[in-house]
């Protein structure tokens, strides 16, 4: 073998030398570089108008809330459904707060049901509203 042709590394069949047959597509930006562009990507999300977002993150949320109860009298498990809760919360609830023993087959008055809806963070409205 003739000197420069040999088959050490990084070496070539063609003869050529280590690395010379590659091309460095990759652009010498140092560290301050990759920082400046890092930030101005974030610096996007910071700039953008979010107002319409948090409002409709707010309508969203208070559809959730809002439990449509009937004006007649309920059942404590009735309500429990209504509002999404286990009876046994309600129940605590009757009786921490406002005093009333209740079973979950008791009916209560519809002043009452919307106390427990609303003590549980719900906004109550009638049958005929629109949410």
């Amino acid at each position: 073998m003739k000197p420069g042709q040999g088959r050490g590394r990084g070496r070539n069949d063609d003869g050529e030398g280590r690395g010379r047959g590659r091309v460095s597509l990759r652009v010498g930006t140092g560290k301050k570089g990759r920082q400046t562009e890092v930030r101005q990507r974030r610096g996007s999300l910071r700039r953008r108008d979010r107002s319409k977002e948090k409002q409709e993150k707010e309508e969203r949320a208070l559809e959730r809330r809002t439990v449509v109860l009937p004006g007649t009298p309920m059942s404590v498990g009735d309500i429990a459904d209504a509002i999404g809760e286990t009876p046994v919360s309600v129940i605590k609830f009757l009786m921490t707060d406002l005093g009333v023993m209740a079973a979950v087959s008791q009916t209560l008055d519809p002043a009452t049901c919307i106390a427990v809806a609303e003590g549980f963070g719900k906004v109550v409205a009638d049958e005929d509203d629109e949410f």
